[in-house]
């Protein structure tokens, strides 16, 4: 019998039950700090952008070239979060996002950053975060050993995601009118450690997965023939396309 890992004693209401298991607490407090540092530096880099060019196009086309790795690399990224195991490449994506950050404060304190600097920096952001994404989502299902408070766990981290979009601008435009832009990217960096402290402190069941000699190319074509051939998953996939594309729309 698998011996589950949360707190004796602990109770929560059942908002929160997935915050009994302490691999999951340790990421749901980490996972939030850094959220809201990376809300912070995109008021900045926003900010920054527009300072210096005075030009919404370059707005968007900001935001689109941090979103656009992800529209060619989050499928063999879900495809590799498969092989390897997530926390490590988590722990490199997330290193990845942290230099990234430390990158444009070290630019932007030494007053030499520019608009090419910003764009390329958020070009390998999105590079990183594409292999991240699946590997965090995957992560939860190690994360929280019963299944029965995965439903939960999945619902605090929409929770968070959207917590962070509230709070890390807010805090974003007061570190920005106070300290400058240097200091939300040096924070946001500075917050990639909280996830760094735990995923390093995550005591996980030991996974073995079985070889898989099958090509990644043919992985992706499986999937893509399982998500067409089943309605109900084809019509949740419609559904997160169309919502993420308008989305994207809204912020260029």
């Amino acid at each position: 019998m698998t011996q589950r890992t949360f707190v004796p004693g602990l109770r929560l209401p059942t908002t929160f039950t997935a915050l009994r298991y302490p691999n999951y607490r340790r990421w749901f407090i980490g996972q939030s700090l850094s959220l809201m540092g990376t809300w912070m530096q995109s008021v900045a880099q926003g900010w920054l952008v527009y300072e210096i060019t005075g030009s919404k196009l370059a707005l968007g086309t900001i935001a689109f070239v941090g979103s656009l790795p992800t529209l060619f690399l989050m499928l063999p990224a879900g495809v590799l979060a498969d092989r390897v195991s997530r926390r490590k490449l988590m722990l490199m994506t997330q290193t990845g996002m942290m230099l990234c950050a430390f990158f444009l404060a070290a630019l932007a304190g030494a007053l030499l950053l520019q608009v090419w600097h910003i764009a390329a920096l958020a070009f390998l952001g999105g590079v990183a975060n594409s292999f991240d994404a699946p590997a965090r989502l995957a992560l939860a299902v190690e994360m929280v050993e019963d299944r029965r408070d995965l439903q939960n766990a999945i619902a605090l981290n929409s929770s968070m995601f959207n917590l962070a979009r509230i709070i890390g601008p807010a805090i974003g435009g007061l570190v920005l009118a106070g300290l400058g832009a240097a200091w939300c990217f040096a924070l946001n960096g500075l917050s990639f450690v909280a996830v760094l402290i735990a995923l390093l402190g995550m005591r996980l069941p030991a996974t073995v997965r079985p070889p898989n000699k099958e090509r990644m190319a043919a992985q992706i074509v499986t999937g893509l023939r399982y998500i067409w051939s089943h309605k109900a998953v084809r019509a949740l996939m419609a559904l997160v396309g169309v919502s993420s594309f308008f989305r994207l729309l809204l912020r260029y």
